[in-house]
């Protein structure tokens, strides 16, 4: 119990700092009337108990895995190497498609969070996806590059004989990237 406090103190106490530097939203700088951020104890909150409750025997090191992993992204997120709408569109996908299925076949069909928390889905959607090598130019390009990422990842994973399918859909997708920077293509300044 010592642990889970104080993962659930230090965790929440960083995230109400990164958003008093402006480096994340501004709700998990709200405080309560006791001084307690509020927000980001709720969400904090919310993946100590999923995790304890679906990872028991770990749940420690699957909560400071995925935290280092979002402190990275925010990193590269602040430092403008990396770009938001292909991981937020990677996830909205998965968001709509997993619900979709699992409602329809619970005993068959993983369901929502959990897809959007393991195997690949973090790491891929934060990094691998948003490489600015092998992504599309275009906000446009980008949406559509992490939508086809995100519905090839759940038709891999719940129809293809492999269990994970982030990186088999980056690799899809990355041959479609030409076709995304011709048709939606930036202007060119100075030109029309």
């Amino acid at each position: 119990i010592t642990t889970l406090s104080s993962f659930w103190l230090s965790a929440s106490r960083i995230l109400y700092g990164a958003a008093k530097q402006h480096q994340m939203t501004a709700r998990f700088a709200k405080l309560n009337k006791h001084g307690q951020p509020q927000f980001a104890n709720l969400i904090v909150g919310i993946f100590s108990v999923y995790f304890t409750i679906f990872a028991p025997e770990a749940w420690v090191n699957y909560i400071y895995v995925i935290y280092g992993v979002a402190a990275g992204f925010v990193y590269l997120l602040v430092r403008k190497v990396s770009r938001p709408h292909i991981t937020l569109s990677i996830w909205a996908t998965v968001a709509v498609v997993s619900p979709i299925f699992w409602l329809c076949a619970p005993e068959r069909f993983t369901d929502p969070l959990f897809n959007l928390l393991t195997g690949g889905m973090i790491l891929g959607s934060c990094f691998m996806a948003t490489d600015y090598v092998t992504s599309p130019m275009s906000i446009k390009g980008g949406v559509i590059f992490g939508v086809g990422i995100g519905f090839i990842t759940m038709m891999i994973r719940y129809f293809g004989s492999y269990p994970e399918g982030m990186s088999f859909a980056i690799l899809i997708m990355n041959a479609v990237v030409p076709l995304l920077n011709m048709w939606f293509h930036q202007k060119k300044y100075g030109r029309d």
